[in-house]
């Protein structure tokens, strides 16, 4: 399911510039009429990009349900708990290098 998810958006990746291009000429101010190659390009565009989105986040999330813990991790939650090891201090990147956390820049 993941490989035809990526050969998809693989293929999106050459419908969805051309079908844009024929969206384009049919909605300007001279019209182009959309022609059975504009039309099948388009329809096949979307079909590839939000096909192949789908498939590949449901596969990705139904292999990473199915996934066991890796025995480090459990040994290091036993050990440690399951909270961070270090805490996360947001007010550590807030100060510009090479200057205290404690100058008040006067």
């Amino acid at each position: 399911m993941l490989a035809a998810g990526v050969v998809a958006l693989f293929a999106a990746t050459f419908t969805v510039p051309e079908a844009i291009i024929h969206l384009a000429r049919a909605t300007a101010e001279d019209p182009v009429p959309l022609g059975p190659r504009a039309v099948t390009v388009t329809v096949l565009a979307v079909v590839f990009l939000v096909g192949g989105g789908l498939l590949t986040i449901v596969a990705f999330n139904r292999r990473r349900a199915t996934e066991e813990p890796h025995p480090e991790d459990l040994a290091d939650d036993a050990e440690f708990g399951d909270a961070p090891l270090r805490p996360f201090d947001p007010d550590r990147f807030r100060h510009r290098p090479g200057r205290a956390a404690d100058d008040d820049g006067a």
